[in-house]
């Protein structure tokens, strides 16, 4: 038999993960019925990468969602959130408070402000945090920074080592890993103006450049087509000194790992000596939700990749082949 009649508890619930399943699995336990309060799109703004938190509704939509999965749907009460309190101060059959160990605070306050309105504290009951294969906390926030999954796997992982494709790696490849851009105007409709954006080749660097196509940074070989450009080499198109790394044919060296990492945090430039193409596996893996990445399609156009949770699933499929 349950512990509590009605117990209250909140969040933000983006990018739904296995932390929250195992707190409302874990409030279910607890109570006869549940109150979940789910924040605002407007109580979001502090967080951080808030433009790539998805809607009130979305959030609210998974939540139910893996309720039903329990069989709980009927269980539970689904709250907005506009501050830290929600129906804790005026519902008084609201007999405990679950929180995580990051948000026992947030149950400290409320306790707090319900002293002062001469009410009881609640009993506060604490679930435990899932931690991610790194053994950090599982979180939106990592997964919106596109560092984890939904189960808490740390891509990068995947690159602490030196990766050679096998030949049907390379062959799935070739097919264009996004939406193929034919003009420049179409390319330029496509971008958001808050994307991360970075072009991998000489070809795709070069245009965005030529066009001013604001890219973050790019990663270049000083060929096009396997073959020494005619025109001016990109060195000579940018600013400042490049990060240059050695990366050959069919391998993910941890040499252009570790290049393109301090290219992401310093919005620098990444030279290769040897071959480029390979550069979207890693970057995939290691960019934010909602980057962009642009490269070359011999004969076809430009390759726009929008950074996700599958694409970054397929990349991890495809190297674990």
């Amino acid at each position: 038999m349950p512990k509590y009649q009605l117990a209250a508890l909140g969040g933000t619930f983006d990018h739904f993960h296995q932390g929250h399943q195992t707190l409302l699995k874990h409030a279910t336990n607890l109570a006869d019925k549940v109150i979940i309060g789910v924040t605002a799109d407007t109580f979001i703004l502090e967080k951080e990468f808030p433009d790539l938190i998805q809607t009130y509704e979305q959030r609210c939509q998974a939540v139910q969602e893996y309720m039903s999965s329990l069989g709980r749907e009927k269980d539970i009460t689904l709250v907005k959130l506009d501050n830290i309190y929600g129906p804790t101060l005026i519902d008084p059959k609201i007999d405990c408070l679950v929180v995580s160990p990051l948000t026992e605070g947030g149950a400290q306050l409320i306790n707090q402000k319900r002293v002062e309105l001469n009410l009881k504290k609640l009993p506060v009951e604490i679930c435990f945090l899932e931690l991610s294969s790194d053994k950090q906390a599982i979180s939106s926030t990592r997964i919106r920074k596109g560092e984890i999954n939904h189960n808490g796997f740390v891509y990068y992982q995947l690159l602490k080592q030196e990766i050679k494709l096998n030949s049907k790696q390379i062959s799935a490849l070739k097919k264009p890993f996004g939406k193929v851009i034919k003009n420049i105007s179409q390319l330029k409709q496509g971008l958001r103006s808050k994307s991360l954006i970075v072009t991998v080749g000489d070809t795709a660097t070069r245009i965005c450049l030529e066009n001013n196509i604001p890219i973050t940074f790019g990663v270049f070989d000083n060929l096009e087509q396997r073959l020494p450009i005619s025109q001016t080499p990109i060195g000579l198109l940018i600013s400042k000194p490049s990060i240059k790394v050695a990366n050959p044919p069919g391998i993910i060296t941890t040499s252009l790992t570790q290049g393109l990492i301090k290219g992401i945090h310093t919005n620098t430039y990444v030279e290769v000596n040897g071959e480029e193409d390979l550069a979207v596996i890693p970057l995939t893996l290691l960019l934010t939700l909602e980057s962009v990445i642009l490269y070359g399609q011999p004969n076809d156009g430009i390759v726009q990749v929008i950074v996700s949770e599958e694409k970054k699933e397929w990349i991890k499929k495809l190297i674990n082949k």
